[in-house]
This record gives structure tokens, sequence and C-alpha cells, in this order.
């Protein structure tokens, strides 16, 4: 059973989020630099929990959600009016003790709803996920937040450098 927690922080990681359009791909650079409260991020290694062919990398040791990257071909295909609401910064954790993690071994996750994709143009936002009433979203990395319902992860919401 996946549970995810959230813990309020205002260390987000810092970074740049690019959609390639001829690689159909999503790309995310980190800004080198390290959390102010811990060690630095990837201590043991990262895996990635795959949503399709769209990762979500994660940190083995601390099991925190770090940011989004992969292939990803319909993130510009279907247009619509988005709007996330409020974004709160914050950790996304894995809190599930039973999802074993292995560095560099990506663990497929299956939301219990139907996920859909929208893009819309005037504002940048890419949203993959179901929409709801009631879900949180929070900031990870820079230009993506995540939405979680309760304890379950519920979407992801970007906003890349298209180029």
């Amino acid at each position: 059973m996946w549970a995810f927690s959230i813990r309020t922080s205002r260390n987000v990681i810092e970074g740049t989020l690019e959609y390639r359009r001829a690689e159909y791909s999503i790309n995310f650079t980190p800004y080198p630099s390290f959390p102010e409260d811990g060690p630095p991020i990837h201590v043991l290694g990262t895996t990635s929990i795959a949503l399709g062919t769209l990762q979500i990398e994660i940190d083995v040791d601390t099991r925190r959600l770090l940011y989004v990257w992969g292939y990803f071909p319909k993130a510009l295909s279907t247009r619509q009016s988005l709007k996330p609401g409020i974004i709160e910064s914050g950790e996304v954790v894995l809190a599930s003790p039973d999802v074993r993690l292995v560095r560099g071994v990506a663990v497929g996750y299956e939301p219990s709803a139907l996920w859909d994709i929208g893009y819309d143009e005037s504002t940048g936002w890419v949203h993959f996920g179901s929409s709801a009433e009631g879900q949180r979203l929070v900031k990870i990395a820079s230009d993506t937040a995540l939405a979680l319902e309760g304890q379950e992860l519920r979407g992801v919401w970007m906003r890349p450098i298209i180029s």
C-alpha cells in the first residue's frame, strides 16, 4: 500500500525544469546546493517512482521525493485552462515502509483513479493527475508540485521551460 506524508519545509530543491519538444522529455537540472538542515541529498543514492514513463526521483535513504523527469510525449497535447490553486512549499515523503527502494531500480506506481494530462499554453502549467477538491499541492522543486489527497498521490503539476 502506497502512502505519502507531507513535511512542512522551505527546503525546496532549486533547479531548472525543461520540456524538450524534440525528445518529448521532461528534464530537471538541480542547482548545486545543499540543504540547510541536513546532509547533502543522494547520500545513499536515488531511484524513481514510475508514473508510466514520467519519473519522480526519490532519495533512497530519506524517502523524500525530489523532482520529476522522463519521457512524456503527451505533455503538450491536451490544451485546457489550468489553475493549480494554492501551492505550499514542503517535502513529500514516501511513508510506506513496505515499498522497498533500491538505488537505480524504479518502482511502478498505479494511481487509484484515472489520471489525465492537460497543458495551459497561457500559463505554462502541465497537469498530470486527477482533479478533485481538497487536494494539497506541495512544491517539492522549482516549478514542480505534487497533489496529495490524504496520503495518496493524486497528480503532478509542472511549469517547464519549453524548448
